[in-house]
């Protein structure tokens, strides 16, 4: 059985091909997934910066809706990558949001979706 991942190649990609993904798998928002963590809502689909340093200030300018800085963090880049970040809860009902590789998003559906079978 084939898989949106196992098509979807590793990066990093162009800001075309960035675009490109990001809008296609816009679609993901809402779903639920399940981790080691349990239960997630996938709650955003972004374009973020391939390299490691530059996606967690990414991702924290971004929870920070501190847009200028999100978008130098992008404009700082020529390799991209697509994230979702997801909303879980924790032990005390409280959310928090963690920053995935949009791959290891689709492979957890695809296990999911392969335990379904």
């Amino acid at each position: 059985m084939t898989t949106n991942y196992d098509m979807l190649k590793t990066g990093p990609y162009s800001a075309d091909e960035a675009r490109a993904l990001c809008e296609k798998y816009s679609s993901l928002k809402g779903t639920t997934i399940y981790a080691d963590s349990g239960k997630e809502e996938i709650e955003y689909v972004e374009i973020a910066p391939y390299d490691k340093v530059n996606k967690w200030m990414f991702f924290h300018s971004f929870m920070e809706r501190s847009l200028s800085d999100y978008s130098n963090s992008l404009r700082n880049t020529r390799d991209f990558d697509i994230v979702v970040i997801t909303k879980q809860c924790s032990k005390r009902g409280r959310p928090f949001y963690v920053c995935k590789d949009l791959r290891d998003a689709l492979a957890n559906l695809a296990r999911v979706q392969a335990k379904a079978i």
